[in-house]
């Protein structure tokens, strides 16, 4: 009986885990759309206002923070972000909204930016490895008895030619990846992120 009753408390607990993000977020299950609400008191409270740009720069925080939502959210679907603030400041709910997606767009600058940089950083990486395997090749033919010593050598130079490949294969394999991943995430989840002032009451 009692095992019965443990095997019936297990399933649930199952049938629980796999909905959990239910227990979270409002999904809508027929648009594949997890729905969420952020509350501040003003979009000072999001805006980095200690630089003065054409237009405010999103705080880095809060878009990390949207960033872990897409983590908390089933695969499949999209984060609709409704952001209330008490107070909207100077700011229109139209004009929030154009801010968040200039924001998105420099964001997403900033990441081809960075992707260009590292993977020339990764290039120079492979020529250098290339360079010690070359040179660990004809050391090897010119040098046929180098006792000890070359054993030393070659086994440095070994390690000079792969140390470099595989911080090159890091880049081209991880963090590119991770920065494509970043981008989707912005591009294809993102079903809507929209400002609005909280209602009275």
């Amino acid at each position: 009986m009692n095992c019965k009753n443990g095997n019936k408390k297990r399933m649930r607990t199952l049938k629980q885990a796999k909905d959990i993000e239910q227990v979270f977020f409002q999904l809508d299950q027929e648009k594949s759309v997890a729905q969420l609400q952020m509350e501040f008191q003003n979009p000072s409270e999001i805006f980095d206002l200690s630089i003065k740009m054409n237009v405010p720069r999103i705080q880095d925080d809060f878009i990390n923070r949207v960033f872990e939502l897409f983590e908390l959210i089933p695969d499949n679907y999209k984060l609709d972000i409704r952001v209330v603030f008490d107070d909207l400041e100077s700011y229109d709910e139209e004009e929030l909204a154009e801010i968040i997606k200039m924001n998105i767009l420099l964001e997403n600058e900033i990441l081809e930016r960075r992707a260009r940089k590292d993977n020339l950083l990764a290039l120079s990486l492979c020529a250098t490895g290339l360079i010690f395997f070359l040179i660990s090749i004809y050391l090897g033919r010119s040098w046929t008895d180098g006792g000890m010593a070359g054993e030393i050598v070659s086994f440095i130079l070994d390690i000079l030619a792969t140390v470099p490949f595989w911080g090159a294969m890091e880049v081209f394999l991880i963090d590119n990846r991770r920065r494509r991943r970043t981008a989707a995430d912005l591009a294809k989840r993102s079903y809507a992120i929209t400002f609005h002032k909280k209602q009275d009451g």
